[in-house]
């Protein structure tokens, strides 16, 4: 019977017609002839999860920002820092409460300045 139940589920993930779909991004970035950083973004429903995977300092270091537009003739776009945190390779952080408009930067180093 289970598998009867789950032959639509089934159908729907062939066409990408499955509920609740997310984004995943990963971030690999090589800087000064160093070992990558490599770190994986999966977003789904407001909600993030962040993941290090790699880096040669041994924490990814990251920076969320939320991207606020004003249209008065013109759109006008700034970056605003919402949260500044830091994981250990193989860590694994959960923010929940994103909004649309928000981005994230990842470095092997802490981020001094925007990005």
């Amino acid at each position: 019977m289970r598998l009867f139940t789950s032959m639509p589920y089934c159908r729907m993930s062939l066409v990408c017609c499955h509920p609740g779909t997310g984004t995943t991004s990963i971030t690999f970035s090589i800087g000064n002839g160093r070992e990558p950083i490599l770190s994986k973004l999966t977003t789904h429903a407001g909600d993030a999860v962040f993941h290090s995977l790699a880096s040669p300092s041994g924490r990814c270091y990251y920076l969320i920002h939320v991207r606020i537009c004003v249209s008065s003739g013109a759109v006008t776009c700034t970056r605003h820092e919402r949260e500044r945190f830091a994981l250990a390779v193989g860590q694994v952080r959960e923010v929940r409460g994103l909004d649309a408009g928000v981005g994230q930067c990842a470095s092997a180093s802490a981020i001094q300045s925007r990005c």
